[in-house]
């Protein structure tokens, strides 16, 4: 664990993550036998950047690597403050994608797997999106907020799993969403919505609907 003082607040704050901003090069596997991990450098490379069952990493720096990025059952990765896997070609989430904290959008290129997204009440953005997500998009995660919502921005986007995030779904206009699970929220469609699922909010159309 880290303690880290702040000179010009004079204050000092704890994280349980083991901090390092040493670089890191994919093809990368954090493991539970590593502890949790703080990684605050950049991460680079083209090879995958995968979370092990029991495995736990934070990541806090703007990293370039351009492989998969894969959180295996029982495994937990966050996002924190700059943090972002923009470049990552895709996230195979089985375990536990935690972008509560993180400062911004976080941009992912497609979501896939059976595993949980928590968004606390930020937004992700599917950038090209592809495949099914099986799994549950929802509020919460360590930052504890809600009104998270999700942008198909590009793509064809699944979702088959039960999803109880309370924020909006946007789809833009080179977007499509295929709901096959069910949505809390409501939905604004500028591009393709394909609902043979539940939605439990309002939709607002002005693309293309079937349902």
């Amino acid at each position: 664990n880290a303690v880290m003082y702040d000179l010009a607040n004079q204050s000092t704050g704890y994280t349980p993550f083991y901090v390092t901003d040493a670089p890191i090069t994919t093809g990368f596997t954090a493991t539970s036998a590593m502890g949790p991990l703080g990684l605050a450098g950049t991460i680079s490379g083209t090879g995958p950047l995968t979370v092990a069952a029991g495995g736990v990493a934070n990541l806090s720096g703007t990293n370039t690597y351009t492989g998969a990025t894969v959180v295996e059952h029982g495994g937990w990765l966050g996002l924190a403050g700059p943090g972002s896997i923009a470049q990552s070609s895709g996230a195979q989430v089985d375990g536990a994608l935690d972008i509560s904290r993180a400062g911004q959008a976080t941009e992912l290129a497609s979501l896939s797997g059976g595993g949980q997204v928590m968004l606390g009440g930020d937004v992700l953005m599917l950038t090209q999106a592809s495949g099914n997500f099986a799994g549950q998009l929802v509020d919460g995660g360590l930052s504890g907020a809600g009104g998270g919502g999700l942008v198909v921005s590009a793509g064809r986007q699944q979702l088959s799993g039960a999803n109880t995030y309370t924020g909006t779904t946007g789809v833009a206009a080179r977007g499509e969403l295929v709901l096959t699970g069910s949505l809390a929220s409501g939905v604004l469609n500028l591009g393709v919505l394909d609902n043979q699922g539940r939605i439990g909010g309002a939709v607002v159309n002005q693309g293309l609907l079937a349902d």
